[in-house]
């Protein structure tokens, strides 16, 4: 309780904002629990310092101090993003809920720090291996081969829920004379061996729908988003899981992994084995001035709804056959579980320098991936 544990220091703050309320908007003095408004005037809670991992993060990692809301004794208590707020008018009395977002709740059901490693270390070129429990949300993606019960595993994707995987838009059409079909139709999981003989765990879906992001527009790289709907829903298990939705716009930790079967290096062939690396979260500032723009993919530039990752000088890039995996964060805070934070769009080469992988940024797409992966939670 900020207000009768420092009367004093409270009011005083309070009548400083107020007397400059006429060059500051009025800092409202709240109490743990109250609703507030956090950056960029998405909703929060007021909750203590120390319980809001996402507010440390912003501070630790991109020196941005958080809201604050008040104190309880010492600590501060700081406006925490949470979900969209939702005011109703009952007679005279006026009620405010916090509506958490859908795919937040899908993730502390999908959530299981059992599946994944605790001892998680990575290495570059995508040449870390990884055990089969490790990421259970990849994907290879696949089209059949003509005269072949076979298929070109051309693109990646995430397992985003029972009935969904979530890829790049340009990894729904694909021309190559192999092919019997310039869709994928096939999505392949639970294994982390492509050519594996031995079944196992590994599980073939067939692609139901295809949907694109509607304001794709190739060869322009925006908005380079799809869902693949599974014409069979998939049993979870430590195998095959969904992983979480990244919601924040701003992305705590400075490093971000990458997973995929692509090329181990440039004009390398294709690893059979899925790889993962490290590579750093890179500013959009930083990333444009990386690359000679305009270039075709992206004629306005990196925009907000994208995101960069990779080393200045080249050496741990995604690359291609990467494309449309993932680029994901573990969140320790969050039961453990991978949260998506990108999908890879536009690799600039394996090791390119200035030339980083760009990617779309899940957080801007939220409010279009929910409504059709969990329609009847809407």
């Amino acid at each position: 309780m900020p207000c009768k544990l420092h009367t004093r220091i409270y009011f005083t703050m309070c009548k400083i904002t107020s007397f400059l309320v006429l060059i500051l908007p009025i800092v409202t003095c709240l109490y743990e629990g109250d609703v507030c408004k956090s950056y960029d005037g998405n909703p929060g809670i007021c909750k203590s310092s120390s319980n809001c991992q996402f507010a440390l993060d912003r501070l630790r990692y991109d020196a941005v101090k958080p809201i604050t809301c008040g104190f309880n004794d010492r600590e501060p208590i700081v406006c925490c993003p949470t979900g969209v707020i939702n005011v109703q008018n009952q007679g005279t009395e006026t009620r405010v809920f916090i509506i958490e977002k859908i795919s937040q709740n899908k993730c502390r059901q999908y959530s299981n720090c059992k599946t994944l490693l605790k001892n998680n270390r990575f290495a570059r070129h995508l040449s870390g291996t990884t055990k089969i429990t490790e990421y259970p949300h990849m994907v290879a993606i696949g089209w059949p081969l003509i005269n072949s019960n076979g298929y070109l595993w051309g693109c990646e994707g995430s397992l985003v829920s029972e009935n969904f995987v979530l890829t790049a838009a340009h990894c729904t059409s694909l021309q190559d004379s192999r092919l019997s079909s310039h869709q994928p139709t096939v999505v392949r999981m639970g294994s982390v061996n492509l050519t594996s003989t031995t079944r196992g765990h590994l599980k073939d879906v067939a692609i139901s729908q295809i949907i694109n992001h509607p304001q794709y527009q190739p060869p322009i790289r925006y908005h380079d988003l799809a869902l693949l709907r599974l014409e069979t829903p998939i049993e979870r298990s430590i195998f095959i899981n969904p992983l979480c939705l990244w919601p924040h716009p701003y992305i705590g930790n400075s490093n971000a992994t990458v997973t995929g079967w692509g090329r181990i290096d440039f004009l390398e062939g294709s690893s059979t084995s899925l790889r993962k690396a490290t590579v750093p979260v890179i500013d959009n500032q930083q990333c444009i001035r990386q690359y000679q723009f305009p270039i075709q993919p992206f004629p306005e530039g990196i925009i907000a709804s994208q995101i960069c990752a990779g080393y200045p000088m080249g050496s741990t890039y995604s690359c291609q056959g990467d494309t449309g995996g993932p680029l994901q964060i573990l969140d320790p805070h969050q039961n453990c579980a991978h949260h998506l934070i990108g999908v890879t769009s536009f690799g600039g080469g394996c090791a390119g320098e200035n030339s980083p992988p760009v990617y779309t940024r899940i957080s801007s797409y939220i409010d279009w991936i929910e409504p059709i992966v969990w329609p009847q939670n809407v």
